[in-house]
């Protein structure tokens, strides 16, 4: 709603023979500039465990 975005995502990585690896969550902020038509700045954040 308005000018912000907020997007999150939980995911899993798994190595090429198919063992699980680790998982994943990141947070994501966005911000519209009503100046700049097609221009939007995030913030990131992501965090993994290594198993």
């Amino acid at each position: 709603m308005g000018p912000f975005e907020i997007t999150t995502s939980l995911g899993a990585l798994y190595d090429w023979r198919g063992a699980f690896a680790t998982g994943e969550a990141a947070a994501r902020l966005g911000i519209y500039l009503p100046f700049f038509r097609a221009l939007k700045i995030y913030a990131s954040y992501c965090t993994s465990s290594v198993v």
